[in-house]
């Protein structure tokens, strides 16, 4: 078996390691998630209407499935009481 070397030399020294491993992958996973996200850009201006609308077909979308389950799971909620004026 081999004999590791404890000492808070040797200890600081392998921490400063596996934090720039850490972060070495933490920049390689954000690099790949702007890759997955970011759309491509658009060269022409039909190319830029078309992520346009199809941005705004998403958000319209989004928020009609939002609506639907508050109005479906709504009972989950306790609803407020009214104030009197």
């Amino acid at each position: 078996m081999i004999q590791q070397d404890y000492t808070p030399e040797a200890l600081a020294v392998q921490k400063a390691q596996l934090r720039e491993q850490i972060s070495a992958k933490r920049d390689e996973i954000s690099r790949m998630v702007d890759e997955l996200i970011t759309p491509d850009p658009a060269t022409t201006r039909a190319e830029q209407f078309a992520t346009t609308f199809s941005r705004a077909i998403a958000i319209a979308d989004g928020a009609l499935t939002g609506y639907r389950l508050v109005k479906r799971l709504g009972w989950l909620v306790p609803k407020r009481k009214k104030r009197r004026k």
